[in-house]
């Protein structure tokens, strides 16, 4: 599960470092650039301890 979370925040942090990207990532799931900019907001995992 640690390295799922370590993945998740890897991606998240690149995606934010390059919005230009998110054309590409859009594209393979269906959706638009604009649509998938605020796809993430408010969503928070939570690691069991």
């Amino acid at each position: 599960m640690k390295k799922l979370l370590q993945v998740w925040d890897e991606a998240l942090a690149y995606l934010n470092e390059n919005p230009d990207q998110g054309a590409i990532i859009a594209t393979a799931v269906g959706s638009s650039a604009e649509e998938l900019a605020t796809a993430f907001d408010g969503v928070h995992l939570f690691a069991g301890r």
